[in-house]
């Protein structure tokens, strides 16, 4: 029966719990629900036929319009694959024809330049001949021979005239290179004797030599300045002589033309050479005197020439301007202020200011 794949509302059977009239209240349900069971198979049976059926036939369609799509897309590729086989043959045939006509172009081209040829050498060969006849005939002549022309006296001696002519002008011509190639050789000898007698001797050499100060090996030089009470400060390269006492920027006294740039603190580190050495800078002036030595002992002593102030970016200080000079320089607060110490001067910052001494070698 049916019932036993679906669940019975009011419960399960429970033979020998209910009274004889209950039980068969339940058996006639029972048959009821078998009943209506079967009657709805017999009904939904032929439903679910048509539903397969159906499907089947939707499946079939899609099969169908796959194949379809695979043979048309088949179909297309061959038509293509024909088309381009078509063409390539047309193109050879094309080209075969056309390589055809030029071969046959060609021909045509030697055949009338083979023609051109042969005729042309004949007509020459026929020119030739008829020059050289004339030739022979005109060099047989058969008449008389032909009179002399007669011999003029006065042509000759007036070309025997102009022969001498040219012969003395030639002549005169030599002599005048002559001498100005002579005065040219005088004239070269004097010039090469002034030059000696200009050149100085060797005495004059020697007592250069000696004047040219030597460069020394060791870079290191000391400082005077008597009226900043400065004398034998060390003056040294890099960041060490900032410490010690003065840092040498660039530049060097024994080298032409060299402008020899000096920097120093204004209040420095104490205990060390750079405490307030340059503190009182600002009140040198004009005249002062400034000397440095060098590790050989060689002195160069400088005057005080300006005393001026520029900015931090003012780079153009340090440049050599041709004479031999120093330059010494120390922060100031400002470029106006060269006296108060403030922050700007401790920090050297874009505010602060640079003063400049400036001294040529004497």
């Amino acid at each position: 029966c049916p019932t036993s794949r679906m669940s019975v509302r009011l419960g399960r059977s429970t033979t020998g719990a209910l009274c004889p009239d209950g039980k068969q209240l339940e058996q006639d349900s029972t048959r009821s629900r078998c009943s209506f069971n079967v009657a709805m198979g017999v009904m939904l049976s032929p439903l679910r036929c048509v539903s397969r059926v159906l499907a089947r036939t939707a499946i079939i369609f899609i099969n169908l319009k796959k194949e379809l799509e695979k043979r048309f897309t088949y179909t297309v590729s061959l038509c293509y694959y024909l088309g381009m086989a078509y063409g390539r043959r047309k193109r050879r045939k094309s080209s075969s024809q056309s390589a055809g006509f030029y071969i046959f172009a060609a021909l045509v081209v030697l055949a009338v330049g083979a023609l051109a040829y042969v005729g042309g050498s004949s007509i020459v060969d026929t020119t030739l001949r008829s020059d050289v006849e004339s030739v022979q005939r005109a060099d047989d002549p058969t008449g008389a021979e032909a009179p002399e022309p007669p011999a003029d006296e006065k042509a000759e001696e007036e070309i025997e005239e102009a022969v001498k002519e040219t012969v003395e002008a030639q002549e005169s011509g030599e002599e005048d290179d002559a001498a100005e190639a002579e005065a040219a050789r005088a004239e070269a000898a004097l010039l090469a004797e002034t030059a000696l007698a200009e050149l100085p001797d060797e005495d004059e050499f020697a007592e250069a030599d000696e004047s040219a100060p030597v460069p020394p090996s060791d870079p290191t030089m000391y400082l005077d300045v008597p009226k900043l009470g400065i004398s034998g400060a060390i003056v040294a390269g890099g960041e060490a002589g900032l410490e010690l006492g003065t840092q040498l920027v660039s530049g060097a006294p024994w080298v032409p033309g060299s402008n020899t740039y000096i920097a120093g603190h204004r209040v420095g580190f104490p205990g060390t050479g750079s405490d307030r050495i340059f503190y009182s800078l600002p009140s040198m002036a004009a005249g002062d005197t400034v000397s440095l030595t060098d590790s050989n002992g060689e002195v160069y002593t400088y005057q005080v020439t300006e005393v001026f102030a520029v900015t931090p970016y003012d780079v153009w200080v340090t440049a050599p301007t041709g004479s031999d000079m120093i330059s010494l320089q120390v922060c100031t607060e400002t470029p106006e202020d060269w006296w108060t110490i403030g922050p700007s001067l401790m920090s050297s910052g874009p505010e602060s200011g640079r003063l400049i001494v400036r001294a040529v070698r004497v």
